[in-house]
């Protein structure tokens, strides 16, 4: 079946998997980049049979988590939320790239032994996330009317499955589906962590209008390498705009988080100076459906296939 966003995978090397490569595909062949994992997981020829990965680590919980949003009935009004848990063998896509000595085969073929798979409507998701990974007070928490659920694309490159970084992904799901409020990043200089400032921003609503269908629901996050950041000197910040309704249009945009020669300085604020900086442009278009070329920079922005109706 043929879906309607094609996903271009990006091979870059900043995105390829640590903990992906080194395995074996289902076929035997060695799993050499994340292209190669994705093509293996999901069983696919081509890359643009994929529609939505997210796969990332978890603050809360010790489990990486991918998203997999597919043309599921007409109208697009179920997500399917597949859940793998790292240590368990009976659900690990990949064998461990030091395990050869394993005697236990992944069965691409037996769901339940490499994924716990949940098909939900996007109620009993949301309720599942706040329950299990307490992402935010559930008082907060406005549903945007609409039968048709948002078009949801992510493919997030995590540095580090260091316990630092967040719950990406869940928070752009929520954020997408939900009117919320826009966090920014408080770093703990004593406990060298990093997490959102919930409180810091409450009157900053991303959907000014969400009894229209064309508003936009927007939320600037960032990945950051932990306490290596400064270390890798890169991180990034993905912001996400996604439309509700029929014709939604989908972009996101890695920025260069690093700081420039000769600068001093945590990275952290570079990163959160470029964050803020997008979401006011993103802010300042809110009521009309912009292009996405008209927000970023050219040289900026990963392009995907934009228009659901193509």
């Amino acid at each position: 079946m043929t879906t309607p966003f094609p996903c271009r995978l990006l091979n870059q090397k900043d995105l390829l998997r640590k903990d992906l490569i080194g395995g074996k595909r289902s076929d035997g062949r060695n799993v050499n980049s994340f292209r190669d994992a994705i093509l293996s997981e999901y069983k696919c020829k081509d890359p643009e049979d994929v529609l939505c990965i997210a796969r990332i680590g978890a603050t809360r919980v010790s489990s990486c988590i991918s998203l997999n949003l597919r043309e599921s009935d007409p109208d697009l009004n179920l997500i399917h939320l597949k859940a793998t848990y790292p240590g368990d063998p009976r659900r690990t896509p990949f064998p461990a790239a030091n395990d050869e000595d394993s005697d236990h085969e992944v069965d691409m073929d037996n769901m339940e032994d490499r994924t716990h798979t949940i098909n939900l409507e996007r109620e009993v998701l949301l309720e599942t996330l706040i329950d299990e990974f307490d992402l935010i007070d559930e008082s907060k928490l406005i549903l945007i009317p609409g039968r048709v659920v948002v078009h949801l694309f992510i493919t997030i490159n995590v540095l580090h499955d260091d316990g630092c970084v967040i719950d990406t992904a869940f928070l752009a799901l929520v954020a997408s589906l939900q009117r919320v409020r826009l966090p920014k990043w408080s770093h703990n200089p004593s406990e060298d962590s990093f997490s959102y400032d919930w409180d810091s921003l409450q009157s900053a609503e991303l959907l000014r209008n969400p009894q229209v269908s064309s508003t936009f629901a927007l939320i600037g996050t960032t990945v950051i390498g932990g306490p290596t950041a400064e270390e890798e000197r890169a991180a990034d910040t993905v912001v996400l705009a996604v439309a509700q309704g029929e014709t939604s249009l989908l972009f996101f945009q890695v920025l260069d988080g690093s700081l420039p020669e000769g600068s001093t300085g945590e990275p952290l604020n570079q990163i959160t100076l470029a964050a803020n900086q997008q979401k006011m442009n993103l802010m300042n278009v809110l009521g009309s459906p912009p292009s996405a070329d008209s927000l970023i920079p050219q040289d900026k922005i990963v392009k995907l296939n934009r228009n659901v109706e193509n």
